[in-house]
């Protein structure tokens, strides 16, 4: 369905995604991206890895918008693809639950569902398969440990909130295979697995590192000083709980725009039957753990960390909210739905009934049913981005017509006269085609948070390029 409706409407990408896409463009190059996406609040993101994953495919199919998009729907196809191989070895009522699940997550995620290379929503599917991989760690599964480790990675670089809340489980899970008799019997940690590990916090932490000592304090300075900056207003631990009530409410799966529960996040908003899931969940998790059900009171407990940590993070979110800060609620708030069906079925339901034929065959109903829903999420967001698509591109083409124009060979500054979000998105779509078609453009230094040091003016350009907005009222 995304891939029909990416390469039967012409696109071009403007603000975050044309700087992502830029970024995209640099790798494998002697500029290569060590750091990964802007901030609105003047720093970045840990790591680029999301860049190179996207890069291959991106070059593949030739750079583009459509490029982009689609490069994003291979690499969300691949987290899917792991995650139910992950799930194969917890069972077949796993794989439905959690892939049914997975597939809603996914669904209608950002402007053009699982073709949507923003950072944000790439972390969507990479957090869900940490969750799901990390409680294949506990229960024995020595192949889980490199979709965790990966994933970790991923949303660690991508996007630093979602890093702080996959840590805390990440730090519990190391804990348990280092410290449970059993796991470190079937785990058998080795000097070569701490060599890895540390290998792998090294890929996870060394580019903001690396940034650090090349040019230091840098971007980790500016980081921790917005995090602990004293004037930042944030919405306080009774708005948090309020946020996730919302988020593990019977309206998260049943929202009117399924299978997409929006978080444009209104705190006073509970839903219905607020923290349901979550009650359910350490309620079945109790039972699980009376009637020795190993398995079950793990995926219990893995998800009770996740909502800890979350609630940590969700009180300091900025206030007021925005949804981008929070949508690693839609992942796990997903998983909570799924562990919740999971545990029902095994730890109450199949007790009084037998897997006959007629249960199975409801269960592959659910299945369906559900990956119904999910293409009708997808069309429906994807329709949404194509009245987006056919109203950019005209744009962005006739101003990198006139950049090309003005340049003559020249290096061109773009700047913009209104430096509110619509005109500095439409000067990123600008100078990410300009640079895509091969002219010399560069930006004013007041951008320099958000772009490439090189595309950063230094003075001695020979042209000027005013790219003006006007605002005129309806008549």
């Amino acid at each position: 369905v995304v891939l029909t409706r990416i390469w039967t409407v012409a696109d071009r990408t403007l603000g975050d995604l044309a700087l992502n896409e830029l970024e995209v463009r640099r790798t494998f190059t002697t500029d290569s991206p060590t750091l990964g996406a802007y901030s609105r609040f003047g720093w970045r993101h840990p790591g680029p890895v999301a860049f190179y994953l996207l890069a291959l495919q991106n070059r593949a199919f030739g750079s583009g918008a459509q490029a982009l998009s689609t490069a994003a729907v291979i690499l969300n196809a691949g987290w899917l693809v792991w995650a139910v191989t992950v799930l194969r070895r917890r069972g077949a009522a796993a794989v439905a639950t959690f892939g049914s699940c997975l597939l809603l997550a996914g669904a209608a995620m950002g402007i053009n569902g699982l073709g949507d290379a923003w950072n944000v929503s790439l972390t969507i599917l990479p957090l869900a398969l940490f969750m799901i991989s990390c409680w294949g760690i506990l229960c024995g599964d020595r192949l889980a440990r490199l979709p965790a480790a990966a994933t970790y990675v991923f949303v660690v670089h991508t996007h630093v909130g979602v890093g702080v809340v996959a840590t805390p489980l990440a730090l519990a899970t190391i804990a348990a295979v280092l410290l449970v008799p059993d796991l470190r019997r079937v785990h058998r940690p080795t000097r070569f697995d701490l060599v890895v590990a540390a290998v792998l916090a090294l890929a996870a932490f060394g580019p903001i590192i690396g940034d650090t000592v090349r040019r230091p304090p840098g971007n980790l300075l500016e980081l921790l000083r917005w995090s602990a900056g004293a004037d930042r207003d944030v919405i306080g631990l009774s708005a948090a709980i309020r946020l996730l009530g919302r988020t593990s409410s019977l309206g998260f799966p049943l929202s009117s725009q399924p299978p997409r529960f929006l978080l444009w996040v209104d705190t006073d908003a509970l839903g219905v039957a607020p923290g349901i899931f979550v009650a359910a969940l350490v309620l079945l998790g109790g039972v699980a753990a009376w009637r020795r059900c190993r398995e079950e009171f793990l995926v219990s407990a893995v998800l009770t960390v996740m909502w800890g940590s979350g609630l940590v993070a969700a009180r300091s979110v900025l206030d007021p909210p925005e949804w981008w800060l929070v949508e690693w609620l839609r992942p796990l708030g997903w998983m909570t739905v799924a562990a919740t069906a999971l545990l029902t079925w095994r730890v109450v339901v199949r007790q009084f009934v037998p897997p006959t034929a007629g249960v199975r065959t409801a269960g592959v109903l659910v299945v369906a049913g559900a990956v119904g829903v999910a293409v009708i999420g997808e069309w429906r967001t994807v329709a949404e981005f194509d009245h987006r698509a056919v109203t950019s591109v005209e744009p962005v083409d006739d101003l990198t017509t006139a950049v090309e124009a003005a340049a003559d060979g020249r290096i061109v500054r773009i700047t913009t006269n209104d430096p509110d979000f619509f005109g500095e998105n439409m000067l990123a779509g600008v100078v990410n085609e300009a640079t895509r078609r091969g002219v010399d453009v560069c930006v004013d230094s007041r951008l320099a948070y958000k772009f490439p040091e090189e595309l950063v003016c230094t003075g001695a350009e020979t042209s000027v390029l005013l790219l003006s907005l006007i605002h005129i009222s309806e008549p």
